[in-house]
């Protein structure tokens, strides 16, 4: 029997954090969950046509969600690409079709940031209330002490960026 994509996709995101090395046995932290999404969020999204020989997963700041990403950049590519993660301060060095993850230390920088994903085809990825709400095409958001995330169809739209519906029925919210 086989089973639907959905699925195969529910069990990778609960999984994945047990198969990473052995720097994240623990698979409970929030930031290791978070990095295997990001990873996941690229097979249901459909970017514009890049000619960059890496794919670039941009961190604002210093910030515990940087190494989980880095294991996973070790081990996989993207649009079969190397991932390259940067730690950063100063948004004019996203480069474009890359990734951005912006916490609520940064989310005064939401307004540019949304802007800039739109001229760059950049998905922004964020985890602060009323991330959606300020520009920012997919937020994490605590569900039931369970990680989940929302979708800003706007934004995406905005950025270039196609999501798949696989991808948005797993959302907890949506909005338009």
């Amino acid at each position: 029997m086989q089973l639907p994509a959905k699925i195969y996709f529910i069990l990778f995101i609960l999984l994945y954090p047990y198969l990473l090395n052995s720097q994240m046995n623990d698979g409970a932290k929030v930031e290791n969950v978070m990095a295997v999404y990001i990873y996941n969020f690229t097979k249901f999204l459909e970017w514009p046509q890049n000619e960059s020989e890496n794919f670039y997963i941009y961190v604002l700041g210093n910030n515990p969600l940087t190494e989980p990403l880095e294991v996973i950049a070790e081990k996989e590519k993207i649009l079969n690409k190397s991932i390259i993660v940067s730690e950063i301060t100063e948004i004019e060095k996203i480069t474009p079709g890359s990734i951005v993850f912006i916490d609520s230390k940064f989310q005064s920088k939401s307004n540019d940031i949304s802007a800039l994903a739109s001229e760059k085809n950049i998905l922004t990825v964020s985890s602060f209330n009323d991330a959606v709400e300020k520009g920012m095409c997919i937020n994490f958001v605590l569900d039931d002490k369970k990680l989940r995330f929302e979708i800003n169809l706007k934004a995406l739209e905005n950025a270039g960026i196609k999501p798949n519906s696989k991808l948005l029925s797993l959302a907890v919210k949506v909005f338009n």
